[in-house]
């Protein structure tokens, strides 16, 4: 096989990069990981808030739940306190500008004249036509560097018959 098939890593053992080169490589290596893209999205008194959101997993089914990463300089951090409710909506392609207006190009509830918005029955702000719709209530919050890990109880799922996630990988929309 042509030598571009393999990973490039030295045979033998070498001492460990300084600590900002091991953070450059890592990330390079988690641009190469594709994710699917959703809006987090949660409301604090009456100000609904959101940010796009690549770091998520479902994290058991029993119970139902789900993590997400949270960096802790993000508007809606404050918002996800224990049991407070978030949605979490997961975009199909054609949702394109609206990732794009929770990742920075909007601010505030400009956010959210992009896409077709309504609320679940706790008052969260739901996509309408997002492929999922996924609603829960924080359980538990881990700091860890940077970010904040929320562990969501799964309280209702909604879906649509849309099969057409938009993914992020490499800086670029998929």
């Amino acid at each position: 096989m042509p030598s571009s098939f393999f990973v490039s890593c030295p045979d033998t053992v070498q001492a460990p990069a300084d600590g900002e080169q091991v953070r450059e490589d890592f990330r390079l290596a988690m641009r190469r990981m594709a994710a699917a893209v959703a809006i987090v999205t949660c409301r604090k008194g009456d100000e609904w808030l959101g940010i796009t959101a690549t770091s998520m997993t479902s994290l058991s089914m029993d119970p139902p739940s789900l993590l997400i990463c949270v960096n802790r300089s993000a508007s809606i951090r404050a918002a996800l306190e224990p049991d407070a409710a978030f949605t979490a909506n997961l975009l199909e392609r054609r949702h394109k500008p609206v990732s794009d207006a929770f990742g920075g190009r909007a601010m505030g509830k400009e956010r959210f004249s992009f896409g077709h918005w309504g609320t679940c029955e706790r008052g969260v702000p739901m996509l309408r036509d997002a492929i999922a719709a996924i609603q829960c209530k924080v359980d538990r919050e881990v700091e860890y560097g940077t970010h904040t890990i929320v562990i969501g109880r799964v309280l209702n799922t909604c879906l649509s018959d849309e099969m057409n996630p938009l993914v992020y990988v490499n800086g670029n929309y998929q």
